[in-house]
């Protein structure tokens, strides 16, 4: 702990010091470490209380009211989930389990799933507690608004493991402190000093995610909260657009009267109320009327529209073709600029694969110490951890092409049949990378069935033969004849 003009630092955090460091006289050498901490000390990374709560609030509040903001999130969602996520099993108890904890009229994940991953991007983490049936071992899932949390606590020894969650005090009801539950023994991921802090958190275990944020970071970053201003500037400045295009399209009628006082035009004017369409004015050559609409000299505002809109969408990553965005972009071009948010749309997805794959595994390890469940299951004749005996199925985000890959694999196979028939490779090498080329499409195809007489290359040779077990008969049979 180190104290400078009336401040200390203690564990990260700058505090009020009850009494101010004194300053060393003139000409009095002092410690050249005086009011720093040293580099190898945890800094906090985490955004002031009154910060967090006030991003929770902008977030939602652009969510309901910016379209663009709400957008950006439904698109995130809507690529994440896709037609859903599930798991999978090949063993009938863990299937059974995990089916029944998934379905459960409180957990509903195929329902209440795609709220949990909108909010995830909207907020920037997700708390759920977890309460579980003593006897059953059966988990239900609860949810905590995230401007409820007071603080989440860290492992003082290690400041990527999260060990706690306390709640805001409500009234006269004193805030809950839940465990976080850890994908493993506490024992074993925790340092002593860890664990005696997550003791500490009394009141049940919980589940709690983030994203956007980094690794001494105990708090989560909502994925509007660097463009939030942008998003209202942007909404602000097509509404006085709006409004100007609303003055450019009215006008006004101008009467002209020859040789008359003001008074006389005033007496004239009564008489001549606004006309109406289809009427008839008549009228000598001291009278004329025109409609005249404003020239207020406003320059095309698409160009700067445009701008706006694609700063938002390139920190992004996303393509102004998903919002509406013609102009030049051609077919090609909009295929180039797909890769970045796939990567981007494809690595939320694994977080949210991981959060499902840690819910679950809870959820077997409960029923496991409830005797619900067995420690290992036999998969396939191999003994496999019931914990482990699952995974998770998500959509493939990307978009396939079968026009484009049908014409690849044509090319490729027309290429290697060549390069086969020129004795350039064996059939079992050209049967390999026609199926490497497929599975980049999704597919999985063995080179072993893909080329029945083929046989792969021993690692320590450097020929490359066919191995046709037919024609090597033949030739035996030749040989023992010649004989």
């Amino acid at each position: 702990m180190r104290a400078y003009m009336g401040l200390q630092v203690e564990d990260g955090d700058v505090v009020k010091a009850k009494e101010a460091a004194p300053i060393p006289p003139a000409g009095i050498t002092r410690d050249p470490g005086y009011g720093f901490r040293p580099l190898s000390q945890q800094s906090q990374r985490d955004l002031i209380p009154t910060t967090q709560e006030r991003m929770f609030e902008i977030a939602y509040w652009l969510y309901e009211t910016n379209g663009m903001a709400a957008g950006i999130l439904t698109t995130t969602r809507d690529f994440v989930v896709g037609e859903g996520i599930g798991f999978e099993s090949e063993d009938a108890k863990v299937k059974a389990a995990l089916k029944k904890f998934w379905s459960d009229p409180v957990n509903l994940f195929d329902l209440k799933l795609p709220k949990k991953v909108l909010e995830l991007g909207m907020y920037g983490e997700q708390c759920y507690p977890v309460f579980t049936s003593e006897f059953a071992g059966n988990a239900r899932l609860g949810y905590v608004d995230p401007a409820n949390i007071k603080e989440v606590v860290c492992d003082p020894e290690n400041a990527e493991i999260l060990v706690g969650v306390a709640l805001k005090t409500r009234g006269n009801k004193k805030g809950k402190r839940y465990q976080i539950a850890l994908d493993g023994e506490p024992a074993e991921m925790l340092s002593q000093e860890g664990q005696q802090l997550r003791a500490t958190f009394g009141d049940g275990e919980c589940f709690y995610f983030t994203i956007n944020s980094v690794s001494n970071a105990t708090r989560g970053r909502s994925d509007l909260l660097n463009i939030a201003d942008w998003l209202d500037a942007y909404e602000e400045f097509l509404f006085v657009r709006l409004d100007a295009r609303g003055a450019m399209n009215s006008f006004v009628w101008d009467y002209k009267f020859t040789g008359l006082t003001e008074d006389q035009i005033r007496d004239k004017m009564k008489d001549l109320p606004p006309p109406k369409r289809g009427s008839v004015f008549g009228h000598n050559e001291n009278v004329e009327r025109d409609a005249i609409a404003p020239d207020l000299k406003a320059d095309d505002a698409s160009a700067d529209a445009t701008m706006f809109k694609n700063h938002v969408l390139g920190s992004k990553g996303i393509p102004p073709t998903w919002f509406a965005e013609g102009g030049d972009v051609n077919r090609a071009s909009a295929a180039e600029m797909e890769p970045r948010i796939i990567k981007m749309l494809t690595a939320r997805q694994k977080i949210v694969i991981y959060m499902l794959t840690v819910i679950c595994r809870y959820q077997l390890r409960r029923k496991i110490a409830a005797g619900e469940l067995t420690k290992t299951v036999t998969i396939k004749g191999e003994p496999v951890p019931t914990e482990e005996a699952f995974s998770i199925k998500a959509p493939d985000i990307s978009v396939k092409d079968l026009v484009k890959m049908g014409s690849v694999l044509q090319q490729v196979s027309t290429s290697l049949l060549i390069a086969e028939q020129q004795g350039w490779v064996s059939k079992y090498s050209a049967a390999r990378f026609f199926t490497d080329i497929a599975t980049t499409f999704g597919s999985k195809i063995d080179p072993a069935i893909a080329s029945e007489d083929a046989q792969p290359e021993t690692p320590d040779s450097n020929v490359t033969k066919d191995y046709n077990p037919r024609a090597q008969e033949a030739l035996r049979k030749r040989f023992a004849v010649a004989r």
